[in-house]
């Protein structure tokens, strides 16, 4: 009987992980960006700041824990479909630069497929380079050229 109730509760915690909803964001932009999730009513579910040329993946299966319900709004409507979620991209500044709706959970989603301007006020990130051992280096800086 204890064997057949830990089997049940193993079971229905990797269902409830299961459920998650996860989408896996890709800044290929030259601009650090911060993705804001939102489900399909509208209702902020969170959001990852990525620096460019690099991925993250968004989860909510932690989102509920220390809140309560007043808090989390999708803690207070827990039985309504967040999906399909939208993602907005933002310049660190807070402007726009692209957003892509329609995000199925498990979704691949790049910051330059979205709809917008694509492109941030400011300076984009330094190209960085690579020696012949595999080291970064900035490119040389025009100020010291010719001296």
């Amino acid at each position: 009987m204890k064997l057949f109730i830990f089997i049940a509760i193993f079971i229905s915690s990797i269902a409830m992980q299961l459920n998650a909803g996860t989408v896996r964001l890709y800044n290929d932009s030259s601009y650090k960006l911060r993705a804001v999730v939102r489900g399909a009513d509208g209702s902020y579910l969170g959001e990852v700041v990525i620096t460019s040329q690099s991925a993250n993946t968004w989860t909510d299966s932690l989102q509920h824990y220390g809140h309560n319900d007043e808090g989390n709004p999708a803690g207070r409507n827990a039985t309504r479909s967040q999906t399909p979620y939208t993602v907005i991209w933002y310049c660190m500044d807070g402007s726009d630069f692209s957003f892509s709706d329609n995000v199925g959970t498990g979704a691949f989603t790049q910051a330059q497929q979205g709809s917008g301007k694509k492109s941030c006020a400011g300076t984009k990130n330094p190209e960085i380079f690579k020696d012949f051992q595999g080291e970064n280096i900035l490119p040389p800086d025009d100020s010291t050229q010719g001296q």
